[in-house]
């Protein structure tokens, strides 16, 4: 069943990433064999008074086979595109940026998006995130990888909100 609504939501972003019109792409040229069996988000609250109003972190695992090397475009939650910033690969930390293809691994990625207060007088530098059509609203997520500049989309499904935590 997930491999199907991975498949269906593929076409689906991949047409509207193309002006309107389907592509013609076989979805198993990129990926065989792919299932999302965990995203959760958590947000941080920091203690230190500053404009970093939290600090959303987002975790996913997938069990798949990339037949070919796969460049990791980012996570893609509400209309923000929000780096990747780290992936294991059958527990060993691998490049943020690519994915080798490789046999069956089980795969974990991290990112993090900043929330900032424009009101505080201490300042952080904050981070801009590219701007995105907003497909999906709320907590689903879509991880967007590339191979020879053609995205494929993954839909991660509805993320597990965890509780937040608020630093003291």
């Amino acid at each position: 069943m997930k491999k199907l609504r991975f498949i269906l939501s593929t076409m689906l972003f991949m047409a509207c990433t193309n002006g309107g019109k389907m592509l013609k792409i076989n979805v198993n040229d990129f990926i065989t064999k792919l299932e999302v069996y965990e995203f959760s988000q958590e947000s941080i609250v920091p203690g230190v008074y500053s404009n970093l109003r939290k600090v959303r972190n987002y975790r996913w695992f997938l069990n798949g086979q990339f037949d070919m090397d796969m460049d990791i475009i980012g996570l893609q939650m509400d209309s923000v595109l929000v780096p990747v910033r780290s992936v294991k690969s059958n527990g060993n930390k691998v490049s943020n940026t690519s994915i080798p293809s490789a046999d069956f691994g089980n795969y974990e990625f991290n990112a993090s998006r900043n929330f900032y207060n424009s009101a505080a007088e201490k300042r952080l530098e904050e981070v801009q995130y590219e701007k995105m059509e907003p497909i999906l609203e709320g907590t689903l997520g879509i991880l967007w990888l590339s191979r020879n500049g053609k995205k494929v989309a993954v839909d991660l499904g509805e993320a597990d909100v965890k509780k937040t935590i608020i630093a003291p």
